[in-house]
């Protein structure tokens, strides 16, 4: 049991080395911007030598895909705790995690830049982005379907695909935002959600039940 607690030992302080790095660079990126960001300013902050930051990160861009990972780490903690219906997680998306990026553009732009980066199979942010993109894509669908269930959004719908719809149409105004935040983008985006889904539709027909069942 000793042998095996020793062994962990060096792999937890690893672990612990590897957060506070990329603690360091994500309180760089919301300071100064991720185009301000080297290997010397990380190290400083967190006060160890560049050589030990390069041993944990071998690149400035690994160093960035890990700071865009705690951001998503920490962006999940906006969502309330406790159990939620669908209706409420349906726009609780646009309100708590969009407004937060909203309120923490910087953490955007590395989102947009390591995206279009990952489309390159061979840049370190390219199975990090892909993985974010099924497992945001696969939530939604449970989200619609859950929905569909409820009878607010659409039945005729195949959730997978509405799904995929609605990461397209966050990442496509959110790129929008990043050059022009005229618009409010979580309002923009609740209303996008809601009427890929159909719900429009539903709330139509609730409102004709409800007058057909009272003549």
């Amino acid at each position: 049991m000793v042998e095996e607690a020793d062994r962990r030992g060096p792999y937890a302080k690893s672990a612990r080395r590897k957060e506070q790095i990329a603690r360091a660079a994500l309180e760089i990126v919301d300071a100064v911007g991720h185009d301000k960001l080297t290997t010397a300013a990380v190290a400083a902050v967190v006060g160890m030598s560049e050589r030990a930051v390069t041993y944990h990160f071998a690149t400035r861009d690994d160093i960035l895909v890990a700071a865009l990972a705690l951001s998503d780490a920490e962006v999940v903690t906006e969502m309330p705790a406790g159990a939620k219906s669908y209706a409420e997680s349906f726009d609780l998306i646009p309100d708590r995690i969009v407004r937060f990026h909203m309120t923490h553009p910087n953490r955007q732009r590395l989102f947009n830049l390591l995206s279009a980066q990952a489309l390159d199979a061979q840049h370190p942010a390219h199975e990090y982005i892909r993985a974010h993109s099924q497992e945001t894509v696969a939530a939604l669908a449970e989200l619609v379907a859950g929905r569909q269930r409820l009878g607010l959004a659409h039945p005729d719908l195949d959730a997978e695909s509405v799904a995929r719809q609605m990461l397209a149409t966050w990442n496509g105004l959110t790129a929008q935002w990043t050059l022009d935040s005229s618009f409010d983008l979580a309002d923009e985006l609740k209303a996008a959600f809601h009427s890929l889904t159909g719900a429009p539709t539903m709330q139509a027909r609730a409102v004709m039940r409800e007058a057909l069942a009272q003549i």
